[in-house]
């Protein structure tokens, strides 16, 4: 198979109110790259002599980014520049607006060489690299809902039980009319758990002499990481004709063997960077394509419940092995 690579190269630019400009340059993405600045008309590289955080968090929120994720020193990150440098020795508290107001040498003085390269990759804003549960049509506005069972305690877990839904301050119950095992898969997830038992009857009558039905005729395709993504009747309170409540099982999974995935960088061990191993390489994922589905996926071969968002753009930092495409991993998709 022949492959034929396309390359681009991505700037971003900022200018504040001394008039000074940067810009990032020979980064795959605008939140990247080797730093420039433009003064006297020309545009020059920043060295990378003291280049450390601080420094690299004030080009940031120039370019509009929120924070640094990491700066890059020498060539090997963004290549070589012209070998013409404005500032050198620039240290910076972090908290100035622009990289002219950090101490430096004076503009043009510098004992560089090509590779002395200063760069940085900025962190982007959570909306750009955070990826949630979208509500289907039928849930409208609501987002966001709370789950819980209530069922007897095994193992300091409640696994099974009667299903309530709070909307609108109000806990209710869902109509199990025609309700499937897919269903079950989703509503595990979103409660934490990794799979569901498939019963012969998911309705349980109940004491309650008038039971509010917050959800009735829902229908999963079984990616979803929140039953707001799925379909229903609404949320207006419902009769259910069949009577009864909702009552599933969920499935703790005990993991065996050894996991060919794994997560890194992250500050609990439910989240991070996700690395997969091939012929005995651990390597990254590429985040081409990716989301809560191929998220969901992870989490559930880890052995947790639903993906509560989908990170991109190196969110967790850029993994050191090999970088897998989405397509090429093949994860197999199945409800137990």
């Amino acid at each position: 198979m022949n492959w034929i690579l396309f390359g681009v190269v991505l700037m971003s630019l900022a200018e504040i109110s001394s008039g000074i400009e940067v810009r990032l340059v020979e980064g795959k993405h605008n939140y990247e790259g080797r730093i420039e600045a433009y003064y006297n008309g020309t545009w020059r590289a920043i060295c990378d002599h003291g280049w450390n955080r601080n420094a690299a968090r004030v080009v940031c929120r120039m370019l509009g980014f929120p924070d640094v994720l990491r700066f890059t020193k020498g060539h090997h990150a963004f290549g070589r520049g012209s070998g013409r440098f404005w500032l050198d020795d620039v240290k910076c508290t972090g908290d100035e607006d622009s990289i002219d107001k950090c101490s430096h040498r004076p503009w043009g003085r510098h004992n560089c060489r090509k590779d002395n390269q200063a760069g940085v990759v900025c962190r982007m804003h959570l909306s750009d690299v955070i990826l949630e549960p979208k509500p289907s049509e039928a849930s409208g506005e609501v987002s966001k809902v709370q789950i819980k069972l209530i069922g007897p305690v095994v193992n300091d877990y409640i696994s099974e039980g009667v299903v309530q839904v709070e909307h609108e301050g109000k806990w209710g119950y869902i109509c199990p009319s025609k309700w499937t095992h897919i269903n079950s898969y989703v509503l595990c997830g979103q409660l934490g758990y990794p799979s569901a038992v498939k019963l012969t009857s998911y309705a349980l009558n109940i004491q309650d002499a008038k039971p509010v039905y917050w959800l009735k005729q829902v229908t999963c395709q079984g990616w979803e990481s929140s039953i707001v993504s799925c379909d229903h009747a609404g949320w207006d309170p419902h009769e259910c004709e069949a009577g009864g409540v909702l009552k599933i099982k969920c499935v703790r999974r005990e993991i065996t063997k050894p996991l060919d995935v794994r997560l890194r960088s992250g500050a609990l061990v439910s989240e991070g960077r996700v690395e997969v191993q091939y012929h005995d390489f651990w390597g990254s994922i590429c985040d081409d394509h990716w989301t809560l589905r191929e998220a969901n996926v992870v989490c559930r071969s880890l052995g947790y419940g639903s993906a509560a968002v989908a990170a991109k753009n190196a969110y967790y930092g850029r993994g050191t092995g090999r970088v897998s495409t989405v397509q090429r991993l093949l994860f197999a998709f199945s409800i137990d």
